[in-house]
């Protein structure tokens, strides 16, 4: 089995599947109302959705930015994309390794819940900048480690199902994976992704050539009456948003 994740046709059926579930959509609902404070206003602007899975948010931002484009390591989603998107600009590109883009060429870069899925972070910081112009923006979404799989994981118990309960979220040991060697684990035992701590995006990041900007948990606003991904987004920032501006002298510029 390939290490990098939605290689295989069984991870990015898996993907496909939970994007049109209940959950997939909340997620993205939620997901688009905490990006949207960080895209341009110019609507002119060249935007990279680098991880673009099967296109939805690729397709979100065509409908404002037109010049928008759309990469991923899986031939099985960019088929997807481009089916449900005809007109766009989609690639199977590998964010590990040179992107088939010009240097400098695009205002702003999103990488969406897709760069806990890279086997080498630091290659893909470099390469997502070597495309990002000098003083533009990276938007990064990753799983928050210290709450979401592996470390997070959602029980009930014997009681909890005599009582009807809902699951609750259990703690396993988070120093046990942050001395691991390997950090690989599987998402519902197809999707291949790594356990990759907070301070590693921010210090990976920084070698690479990005500031931080800004930081944020992403939790849900209202509760749900149901075990869902909104009833866990409610109680535990499952997921983080970073955003980054590279650097008018960055790594990337000098080499």
């Amino acid at each position: 089995m390939s290490e990098e994740s939605y290689v295989s046709k069984q991870s990015s059926d898996a993907y496909r599947a939970y994007r049109r579930s209940s959950d997939g959509q909340y997620e993205q609902t939620i997901l688009l109302k905490n990006i949207q404070p960080f895209l341009p206003a110019d609507h002119t602007k060249r935007v990279l959705d680098a991880g673009c899975g099967d296109g939805w948010l690729t397709r979100y931002l065509r409908a404002t930015y037109p010049h928008t484009y759309g990469c991923d390591i899986s031939s099985h989603l960019i088929g997807s994309a481009q089916t449900q998107d005809p007109e766009g600009q989609y690639v199977v590109a590998d964010m590990t390794t040179p992107l088939p883009y010009q240097e400098n060429f695009f205002d702003n870069v999103l990488a969406v819940l897709s760069l806990h899925d890279v086997s080498d972070l630091a290659s893909a910081y470099k390469h997502l900048g070597a495309v990002l112009r000098p003083g533009g923006t990276l938007i990064v979404v990753v799983a928050n480690p210290y709450y979401s799989f592996p470390v997070g994981r959602w029980k009930r118990g014997i009681l909890g199902r005599l009582l009807f309960r809902k699951p609750s979220l259990r703690l396993m040991s988070y120093g046990a994976w942050l001395r691991s060697l390997k950090r690989l684990f599987l998402w519902g035992d197809a999707v291949p992704s790594y356990f990759r701590t907070i301070p590693e995006y921010l210090n990976e990041a920084t070698k690479a050539g990005f500031a931080l900007e800004h930081y944020e948990d992403i939790l849900a606003q209202s509760d749900s009456d149901h075990f869902d991904r909104q009833y866990q987004l409610y109680r535990f920032p499952m997921m983080v948003l970073l955003t980054f501006r590279k650097s008018v002298s960055s790594l990337s510029d000098k080499k």
